[in-house]
């Protein structure tokens, strides 16, 4: 009898933290659209001034398809975040709140709404945003081939004259031990071709 009656004692006293608990995280899982100065975000606190839209008020819905999961892998998460800079503060907001409601707890209808607004107000923009991205990365690999093919040509180029100076050494020190013997012509022939070794070569 005893047990009984403590039982029923802490039967209100449960149930109230029962309700906090579950108001809390109700609470915890409202979202709203905020703006401030024109720009629109959103958001699960509550907004710093005026011009608020509450979405809904949702709890936890485990069983529901949560459609955050398309952010897929770390890489694939960080490529969506680039791809955000391309696009406007609002949808951009939109578009993180998205990904993120089913680490948040947002339930099933809630994350629906959240694609439904988007698709309604940014579809042409992300469009545009992936065009751009796709015209960037194509820019950036041509850019990078013809860093690639100028440097075999310059590669190229100091091979070519560096064994051009080596044959031009040779032929100089060559003709230095029969410089005595050279004709005038033959002497001023030789001084032009040393004295363009020496422009063409120095350093090397």
């Amino acid at each position: 009898m005893r047990s009984r009656s403590y039982l029923r004692g802490l039967l209100p006293g449960a149930a109230a933290v029962f309700l906090l608990v579950s108001g809390a995280a109700v609470q915890a899982q409202s979202l709203v659209r905020c703006t401030d100065g024109g720009r629109a975000y959103y958001s699960d606190k509550p907004c710093p001034g005026q011009g608020s839209t509450r979405i809904t008020t949702f709890g936890p819905e485990p069983a529901r398809p949560d459609y955050s999961r398309h952010s897929g892998s770390s890489s694939r998460l960080q490529k969506a975040l680039e791809h955000l800079t391309r696009m406007s503060a609002e949808c951009a907001s939109l578009n993180d709140a998205m990904r993120t409601a089913g680490a948040r707890g947002v339930g099933y209808d809630t994350q629906r709404e959240l694609h439904e607004e988007y698709r309604r107000k940014c579809s042409e923009e992300e469009s545009e945003a992936h065009r751009q991205a796709r015209e960037d990365e194509r820019r950036r690999r041509l850019e990078a081939r013809d860093q690639r093919v100028a440097q075999q040509q310059e590669r190229a180029q100091a091979s070519m004259t560096l064994e051009q100076c080596r044959e031009m050494g040779r032929i100089v020190a060559e003709r230095k031990k029969r410089f005595d013997s050279m004709t005038a012509g033959e002497k001023g022939d030789f001084e032009r071709f040393q004295a363009n070794f020496g422009e063409r070569c120095r350093g090397l």
